[in-house]
């Protein structure tokens, strides 16, 4: 659609799949081409596609049991997303190259953790995701190394030591914080907060600052 909404163009056909679930979709650098996920509803996995913005040359790229969250690195080469892992029954952020092959896990991975939610920092320098422990206890945000060595966790914590539910973050602009979703206990009540990487203090946003939009997460204008 045009970017007030008023023209829509169906670009997606394809009968194997539920028609209404279409997830994490994201453009390539140069705006010509789309990756996505898509749910087969005849065995419940996830997969990766890219296809150009035409609609046209519809590709899978990724074969895994729930393969989801996709995002193009700035010089378009790769595409880092998270993976479902059936044997440890755990999340791990993975990294290809944009046509699908080179798939490799990741070594910034939190070992017993569920990993997800990759963002490419606008330089392509750096890699933020979030981890948590999956009984709701401990989650983190990571950052890592372009080639996916760990530089750094933060432990989110409300100042009163609590846990924050952290998913979906994103750099802003400069890079010099990280915004992402408290989703609580419900992602129907998801809460904006920021984590600023020079005090590691995270800040909640209540109400939404003008300079965010939201459509079931949260983005920079």
């Amino acid at each position: 659609m045009d970017v007030g909404g008023k023209v829509r163009t169906n670009i997606t056909n394809m009968q194997q799949y539920n028609p209404g679930l279409f997830l994490g979709i994201c453009f390539s650098p140069d705006r010509k081409k789309l990756a996505f996920v898509k749910h087969n509803s005849s065995d419940l996995s996830n997969h990766i596609w890219t296809m150009d913005i035409s609609g046209a040359n519809q590709i899978q790229i990724t074969n895994g049991a729930n393969d989801l969250d996709p995002d193009w690195s700035p010089n378009g080469n790769k595409i880092v997303y998270d993976s479902y892992y059936t044997d440890t029954k755990k999340t791990y952020i993975c990294m290809m190259n944009s046509d699908g092959s080179g798939i490799q896990k990741l070594a910034c991975n939190l070992a017993g953790y569920d990993n997800q939610h990759p963002k490419w920092s606008l330089d392509g320098t750096k890699i933020v995701f979030a981890s948590s422990d999956g009984v709701g206890s401990n989650f983190y945000l990571c950052v890592a190394d372009q080639n996916g060595n760990l530089l750094a966790q933060y432990k989110a914590l409300t100042s009163y030591g609590t846990s924050i539910y952290a998913y979906q973050p994103i750099w802003s602009p400069d890079q010099k914080t990280i915004v992402f979703t408290d989703e609580g206990t419900s992602s129907l009540h998801a809460t904006p907060y920021q984590l600023n990487l020079s005090t590691k203090e995270f800040t909640k946003y209540s109400p939404l600052p003008q300079q965010f939009t939201i459509g079931g997460f949260f983005d920079w204008k």
